[in-house]
């Protein structure tokens, strides 16, 4: 869903027209969350999340992912890599603590919304 109105877009259509165009086709996956909804199986080129949200759970770390398909894969981590961007261990080891529940808090949003 769209973050300000919650509509679902029609990823894949999007991506069709934006790749018709010749536009790379990037998604904030945040609020669906990987376990819900895979962009890049959809037609997303490069999928971003907020894994300070679901993730990692506990609201006690700031970290965020970025995954692309093979097109575009390597000039994201030459990009990555040229500006030094790396996550500290502590984060890591945070979100790694919060992957282990995540589905079941996942699962129990959805049945008490």
């Amino acid at each position: 869903p769209a973050s300000n109105t919650f509509e679902v877009q029609d990823i894949p259509a999007i991506s069709s027209a934006a790749h018709a165009a010749g536009a790379i086709v990037m998604m904030d996956n945040t609020w669906a969350t990987p376990l819900y909804f895979r962009p890049l199986d959809h037609g997303v080129d490069i999928s971003i999340h907020a894994a300070t949200k679901y993730p990692a759970g506990h609201s006690d770390v700031l970290l965020g992912t970025a995954s692309a398909n093979k097109a575009c894969w390597k000039q994201l981590c030459e990009t990555f890599y040229t500006m030094g961007c790396c996550a500290g261990p502590d984060d890591v080891y945070q979100v790694l603590r919060g992957l282990r529940t995540m589905g079941v808090r996942l699962d129990h949003h959805q049945r008490s919304a």
